[in-house]
């Protein structure tokens, strides 16, 4: 019987060593996890900034090139405009800018002076 309770306190012994072992082990994992954890959230965060950083700049060059094919598109049809105005001197349109319209006379008491009335 000494024998038997001999081995069962070595049994104890030893599981309380393998339980100790196994409890640090388990503390170890989960400060692990708790890094790993938080650097998924660092990745993640940072990968919507980026994702939403190139969103950005993504509608930015679909908009300059919506402009530029306008601006291209523009400079065809006054091309051809311009060699459909040499064919018959007509001019087909103009700007409407300040440089096509005369520039106002002054008037002012000298005018009127002068007028005889």
């Amino acid at each position: 019987m000494d024998e038997a309770i001999q081995e069962m306190n070595g049994e104890i012994v030893s599981s309380q060593k393998e339980e100790s072992i196994l409890r640090k082990i388990s503390k170890t994992l989960l400060m692990r996890k708790g890094e790993t954890d938080a650097k998924v959230s660092q990745v993640t965060s940072e990968t919507e900034r980026l994702r939403e950083d190139l969103r950005i700049r993504v509608e930015d060059l679909e908009t300059q090139i919506r402009d530029l094919t306008a601006y291209i598109d523009m400079q065809h049809k006054i091309q051809e405009s311009g060699e459909e105005c040499g064919k018959d001197g007509k001019v087909l349109f103009t700007t409407g800018g300040k440089e096509d319209s005369p520039t106002p006379k002054r008037g002012g008491k000298k005018g009127k002076k002068n007028r005889k009335g």
